[in-house]
């Protein structure tokens, strides 16, 4: 997301600082998002789309699993790996 964030910022002529103060927010908000730093908060991160004005079309860029919970995704991981044990009883 923050390369599509970033080409769009570009397209508009915009400098960070620019962005960062339509936004609302400080420039290495808009560094941090750019370069994927995972500590953005959400508010920040769409006030910024907000403010390039194209919400809709970035966040159809964000891949479904990322809406996981971390624990959910370690949870995913241990089940895939687990093997199925079938017992027969003797008879």
């Amino acid at each position: 997301m923050g390369a599509v964030v970033r080409n769009e910022r570009l397209q508009q002529n915009l400098s960070g600082a620019e962005l960062a103060k339509r936004a609302g927010v400080g420039v290495n908000t808009i560094w941090n998002i750019e370069n994927g730093n995972a500590s953005v908060s959400l508010k920040n991160v769409l006030s910024v789309l907000t403010a390039l004005e194209c919400s809709d079309q970035i966040l159809k860029t964000i891949p479904s699993d990322s809406f996981v919970s971390p624990t959910r995704q370690r949870a995913r991981k241990v089940d895939a790996h687990r093997v199925k044990v079938t017992v027969k009883k003797r008879s």
